[in-house]
Order: C-alpha cells, then structure tokens, then sequence
C-alpha cells in the first residue's frame, strides 16, 4: 500500500520521479523509528539531501495521502511551510510494515489519535498531556507511564 501510494499516486499527483519517492519513504521510515516523531526539519532535510521547503512538502503530502497524522498546538494555523509538533503514521498497521517491532507507547497513542480524528474531533498538542480535544487534555497512558504530569490539571 505504501509503495501504491508513494510511487503511483504521489508521482502522478505531486510529479515524484523515482528518486523523490525513495526519499519519500525513507522520510517513513525514519517517522517510524521514532517514538513519537517531533521533527527537525532542517535535520531530516540534510538527512535526506532536501531543501526544508520540500520536506514539509512531503509531509504535507503524506498527510493528505493518508499515510501520516500531524499535530499542532491549538490555535496554530496548518501551513504546509510550517513544522507540525509532532508527526504519527496514520494507524498502527503502517508501523507494523515499516519497523519490526515498533515502539508499544507509540502504538497506543497512533492508535488514539487515529480514533479521534475518524471521530471527527478536533485534535491538538497541548502544553501537557499527549493530547487536547475540546478542553480536555489527553494522557495515553502505559503500564510503566505515570500521569503524575498530568494529574494537577482540571480536565
């Protein structure tokens, strides 16, 4: 399905040759590794020998694809030239293809996120918490992860 969507679908949409796709999915394949991704733009973009602009451009590009989920601080506009906080893969399946044994607490919070956005909530960062919808902060917690962080919060 990656491959479907980066080497058909985004080189037909966005003109990707076949380089651009391979830098597309390594891009994935870093933003699986990580446990939650909080992106370096200006490191990925010399990491994968791409101009900053074009990294949020593939970003951007993933997310609409479906194949990534981003997240900004509440009140924050969406630019496609601005750095999201943090980056998730789209559901926990694409974690399972990109890396052989993802990362359990990332598991649970993609797999949260991707509830509430197919709920149709509005999600954003919050300052505490993993995440914040409609004035309640969210902690997605695991079995050796305290909410101690969170639990002086109201809602």
């Amino acid at each position: 399905m990656i491959n479907t969507i980066v080497e058909t679908d985004l080189a037909y949409i966005a003109g990707y040759n076949t380089g651009t796709a391979t830098k597309v999915k390594k891009l994935l394949g870093v933003i699986a590794e990580s446990v939650p991704f909080k992106p370096n733009i200006a490191a990925l973009s010399r990491k994968l020998d791409l101009s900053r602009d074009s990294v949020y451009q593939y970003i951007y590009q993933l997310k609409d694809a479906r194949l990534l989920n981003t997240l900004s601080s509440e009140g924050k506009g969406i630019s496609t030239l601005q750095k999201p906080d943090k980056i998730f893969l789209e559901n926990t399946d694409l974690a399972f293809a990109l890396k052989e044994k993802p990362d359990t607490g990332n598991i649970r919070e993609t797999f949260v996120l991707n509830q509430l956005l197919n709920a149709g909530l509005s999600v954003s960062f919050p300052t505490e918490g993993d995440f914040y919808i409609n004035g309640l902060t969210v902690e997605v917690a695991g079995i050796n992860k305290s909410t101690s962080h969170v639990r002086h919060l109201d809602n």
